[in-house]
């Protein structure tokens, strides 16, 4: 009889076993696709948690930024020193105003984009496209802050030639428009000069 008293709960255990690893297994399944769609963005990762206070980089984050993957997250310098000095106040007060705004409790909240220069380890500028979302806890205080890096040095450097190029061709441009107005006053004062001979 003791037996079976104890076979229901032991199959509710076995079942609640089952049921635990069934949700591991689709949270390490998750994760796995986070991590491959992670890679496939190319995106670098920096998240600063506000509890621990400290932040933590991904190893595309150190590879954009040219330091060795094995370096530990306390090896690479403040974000606020990789900036480049142009873009420096307006980025990092931002990132000020948007820890200490309060936003919704136990809510995520996510940023407007920005594009800025960041240092690498060689001492040469990348453009970056960040986009950032936070975490806020009970109170609305950003407990966690992570955003996402991709380089976009070659586009910035395509849109600087593609520029170059319209002020060039403006430029040609407003040449040919003097050297026409310049064509069209000689060819009158000709035509005057032949009406009205000395």
């Amino acid at each position: 009889m003791f037996v079976f008293a104890i076979a229901p709960a032991h199959a509710l255990a076995l079942r609640t076993v089952r049921a635990l690893a069934t949700e591991e297994l689709r949270q390490l399944e998750q994760r796995s696709r986070s991590d491959l769609v992670l890679r496939a963005t190319r995106a670098g990762i920096l998240e600063w948690d506000g509890i621990a206070s400290r932040n933590s980089y991904s190893e595309r984050y150190k590879e954009l930024l040219g330091w060795p993957l094995d370096t530990p997250d306390e090896g690479l310098p403040p974000f606020r020193d990789l900036l480049h000095p142009v873009d420096r106040d307006r980025v990092y007060n931002r990132f000020i105003a948007q820890l200490r705004d309060r936003g919704q409790p136990n809510s995520v909240r996510r940023y407007e984009p920005m594009e800025y220069r960041l240092r690498r380890l060689d001492g040469q500028y990348i453009w970056v496209h960040a986009e950032a979302i936070g975490v806020c806890g009970a109170d609305g205080r950003t407990l966690r802050f992570i955003c996402s890096f991709i380089d976009i040095s070659d586009h910035k450097r395509l849109e600087r030639e593609t520029e170059a190029q319209a002020r060039l061709l403006e430029l040609q441009n407003e040449t040919l428009k003097d050297n026409v107005r310049l064509r069209e006053d000689v060819e009158r004062i000709s035509r005057h000069d032949l009406k009205t001979p000395l």
